[in-house]
């Protein structure tokens, strides 16, 4: 899929008109679509929990200048790079009750059944909760793995630039088995109305596809709790759209 330098500027443009709204703005030099795209994926998971009626509010902002440093890579550690924090406030009883998460980018996650493999899915909402080792089976013994434990993780979703392909789609499947595996199974979609809504793992892919990849969309999402939004580059608003939001599966946690 080829898109024109146009597609970027406008790529561009929504993130520095988001980053705007938190007095913010992105530092790196940036030139491959596929990374903006991946950038304006986080923003638009942001924007989902805004219109969830969550506060938002971006941390770890650069000391000197307030940038967003977005952690773009699996390299470096979390410390190093913003975040935003999503909260909700629930009354029970006339006691309110505040939930925190953290919306994080290329974080390594614990497997649900290996607790020494780890994979990295681009955007994890989790508790705020890290673990760190060193190990010379990890990164040679050369610097620690931070990680955030399996239990810990609320959701996660992939971001992926292209068309979408059969083998991509059912690849995502594989990843929702390796973290999240209790959502492949068939259960009652009812949740606890007093624990706040998350995002269902989600697949984002800025290409359309045809419509085979729109009858397995269909198919796994009524197997699984999970999400796969097609187009999202013409049709960004499926995320997070006040219209659109009670159309995505969630989970509550």
């Amino acid at each position: 899929m080829i898109f024109s330098t146009a597609c970027k500027d406008l790529l561009r443009k929504d993130i520095e008109n988001f980053l705007k709204k938190y007095n913010s703005f992105l530092p790196q030099k940036l030139s491959k679509i596929a990374i903006f795209f991946e950038i304006t994926c986080y923003n638009y998971i942001i924007k989902f929990y805004r219109n969830s009626s969550y506060l938002v509010e971006p941390k770890n902002l650069d000391e000197k200048n307030g940038a967003f440093r977005y952690k773009l890579s699996p390299t470096g550690y979390p410390e190093n790079f913003s975040y935003f924090l999503v909260k909700k406030t629930y009354r029970y009883r006339k006691n309110p009750k505040e939930f925190l998460y953290e919306v994080r980018h290329n974080i390594p996650i614990q497997s649900y059944h290996d607790p020494n493999i780890f994979v990295i899915p681009d955007i994890v909402i989790c508790d705020g909760i890290f673990r760190e080792k060193k190990d010379k089976r990890y990164y040679k013994g050369m610097r620690k793995l931070v990680f955030i434990p399996r239990d810990h993780v609320i959701t996660f979703a992939e971001v992926k630039h292209y068309n979408p392909s059969p083998e991509m789609i059912f690849n995502f499947i594989g990843l929702v088995n390796e973290l999240m595996p209790y959502l492949l199974k068939p259960i009652e979609k009812t949740y606890d109305k007093k624990l706040p809504k998350h995002l269902a793992p989600t697949l984002m892919i800025s290409g359309k596809g045809n419509y085979h990849a729109s009858l397995i969309r269909k198919s796994l999402q009524k197997r699984y709790i999970v999400n796969i939004i097609l187009g999202l580059f013409s049709w960004p608003s499926q995320v997070y759209g006040r219209q659109h939001v009670n159309k995505l599966l969630t989970i509550k946690k």
